[in-house]
């Protein structure tokens, strides 16, 4: 649903989803769905309609992005960087610069941390050409939510295209941030300390894993992000989430464990970037090539809504890993 919401801005054509979750235990917009599109509605100056919670439809018809300062919250521990992934590429879209803020959850469950959306993912749109950045000045978690996450855009009307392909080997190294709140500060320290261990096994130098701790925010949490630093093309990374019950060692080693897994691959990226990054590559001037471990559901869903707004020439390459995506916009696309 973010998808062809950030499409149809982008593309300004009008575009009408039913059967919303359909099949989830809860169907239907939850908040930080109708979050992302009230977002990409103010961006673009929409109409529209059924964008409540528990909706099963919503008609989005889109204006001009003109461009300015713009804050929203998500009301709840929703993820920021989802709302963030409809409404970057939309801004780029804008006849001016576009900057913000956004309230909720920066470390939450099934979807990247800020660390990872900030040290991986906007680090291959800056390798495309595009001007964007995203901070965090504060954290926010399960259940209450309450992160702040400040964001800026110039508008740029074509990128340059991305290559990542398999990586040729040669030695790795990591960099990662372990972030705790309202928790002991060995928390952060136990994951991180557990994240090094277990890359050193593996035969990956550890530069750094950054430690935070602050006392900040409205409830507890913690989380650890890794990224792999060594290679120019490659977009490598994986983040854990902080849980009661769940020991500061487990986390750590869940992120490393995720890390070496694609590492292993030989992808110049990791599956969660190649699922983000589609929209960009269609305001490449060429074709780009990403390699991915595998392609997942998501990105799957992503390549059939784009070729019903016929906006690129894709394939998919998944009978090797790691699986290789190839888009090449269309002249009359996005520009």
């Amino acid at each position: 649903m973010r998808f062809a919401i950030a499409l149809s801005a982008m593309l300004g054509e009008d575009v009408t989803i039913v059967n919303i979750r359909a099949g989830r235990t809860t169907p239907g917009i939850r908040p930080q769905h109708l979050a992302a599109i009230n977002a990409v509605a103010r961006l673009a100056s929409a109409k529209v309609k059924g964008n409540e919670v528990g909706s099963s439809s919503v008609s989005f018809s889109p204006g001009r992005i003109t461009g300015g300062q713009f804050d929203f919250d998500v009301g709840t521990a929703g993820s920021v960087t989802l709302v963030l992934q409809a409404v970057l590429p939309v801004a780029l879209m804008a006849e001016k610069p576009i900057s913000g803020r956004i309230v909720g959850g920066t470390e939450v469950r099934w979807s990247p941390t800020v660390d990872y959306f900030d040290r991986v993912f906007l680090r291959g749109i800056r390798t495309m050409g595009a001007d964007v950045s995203v901070k965090l000045l504060k954290s926010g978690y399960y259940p209450r939510g309450g992160g702040v996450v400040h964001f800026s855009v110039t508008p740029r009307s074509q990128l340059d295209p991305l290559i990542t392909l398999r990586r040729l080997g040669g030695e790795l190294r990591a960099s990662g941030v372990s972030r705790c709140a309202n928790l002991p500060q060995a928390v952060a320290e136990r994951q991180a300390s557990s994240a090094r261990d277990l890359l050193g096994k593996r035969n990956i130098a550890v530069d750094e894993i950054e430690i935070v701790h602050t006392s900040e925010p409205l409830g507890p949490g913690s989380s650890i992000t890794l990224w792999v630093n060594s290679e120019p093309a490659s977009f490598i990374g994986a983040d854990s989430i902080g849980e009661r019950g769940k020991r500061a060692e487990v986390v750590g080693s869940e992120a490393a464990e995720s890390l070496i897994k694609c590492v292993d691959t030989g992808s110049g990226s990791d599956e969660h970037f190649a699922d983000m990054i589609l929209p960009y590559m269609f305001k490449a001037k060429g074709r780009s090539r990403v390699t991915t471990p595998r392609i997942s559901k998501h990105l799957m869903t992503e390549v059939h809504i784009a070729k019903l707004f016929d906006v690129a020439a894709i394939s998919i390459d998944d009978s090797t890993v790691p699986a290789e995506l190839s888009v090449t916009p269309k002249e009359h696309g996005i520009v």
